[in-house]
């Protein structure tokens, strides 16, 4: 007498992932941590020039501005570490250095209206430069006309340059 004969079952494997499909699934990824790496860049710039706010307050002066050129260097497009740099020039009685930093911030970004409108506050109130400061807030104006702080500045400025208080 004969046996039975058995179902086959056939086990197959699944099949192996082609290239064409991990090329797509490893570009994904890739564009996937370059959107991650560019998002947390300005967090970590704003962490380190927060640090060194915070160590300029405490009036130490050389570690607040190695983290301010931290900050600097991770998003050199942020105004925010020049701002702190030129207030620890400040603080280090250093006014051609700040003064220089706020130039740099005009330069680097000179379509807005801030890095004008600082400068032009630097030299009316820091270095008692009333004209200067006139030419300098003109360019924050044009930009922003209606800024208040540029039309404070600027009246602020003329006022003294004209010899009132």
């Amino acid at each position: 007498m004969a046996l039975p004969r058995l179902p086959r079952f056939d086990l197959k494997l699944p099949p192996r992932p082609h290239l064409s499909r991990l090329v797509p699934a490893a570009l994904v990824a890739v564009v996937a941590l370059c959107a991650a790496w560019a998002v947390w860049q300005p967090q970590r710039s704003n962490a380190a020039n927060q640090d060194a706010l915070d160590l300029l307050a405490q009036n130490k002066l050389g570690a607040a501005a190695k983290k301010a050129d931290d900050a600097h260097a991770i998003n050199p497009s942020s105004l925010s570490p020049l701002w702190t740099k030129a207030s620890i020039a400040v603080a280090r009685k250093d006014m051609p250095a700040a003064e220089v930093l706020y130039q740099r911030a005009v330069f680097n970004q000179p379509s807005n209206p801030e890095p004008w409108t600082r400068l032009a506050e630097f030299e009316l109130y820091r270095n008692n430069q009333p004209r200067k400061a006139l030419n300098v807030v003109q360019g924050a104006l044009y930009l922003d006309p209606r800024s208040a702080e540029a039309q404070t500045v600027y009246f602020d400025a003329l006022e003294k340059a004209r010899g009132g208080p």
